[in-house]
């Protein structure tokens, strides 16, 4: 069996924008738990979210299979947004979240 370079690096590509867009989820639902207290059933959300994102690209770009360095790039892509673009976003997402709340708050009494 023949694997391509090119689509390896796709698989490594696509796997960093899935860790990245994992640390975006992250972000909104820590942004939420922050606001609400809800933090197991946020948890498990972002769980579940990690799980499908994680099969959707097993399924798609790695054609059946995850491989060891999918995880790995994902992981990295999720650490470097974290690490990098966290601080900045995090506080914007948190005053959306409260605004958000604010709002909403007549129809939850």
């Amino acid at each position: 069996m023949h694997l391509d370079v090119s689509l390896q690096l796709a698989q490594l590509a696509v796997s960093m924008l899935t860790g990245l867009g994992l640390g975006i989820a992250y972000d909104v639902l820590r942004a939420l738990r922050r606001e609400l207290h809800r933090n197991a059933a946020l948890d498990m959300l972002f769980c579940a979210v990690l799980l499908f994102a994680l099969f959707v690209l097993g399924m798609d770009i790695g054609q059946g299979g995850v491989h060891i360095f999918m995880f790995c790039a994902a992981a990295a892509g999720f650490s470097a947004y974290m690490a990098l673009l966290s601080p900045v976003i995090l506080p914007a997402f948190t005053r959306l979240t409260g605004f958000a709340v604010k709002i909403f708050a007549p129809v939850k009494k």
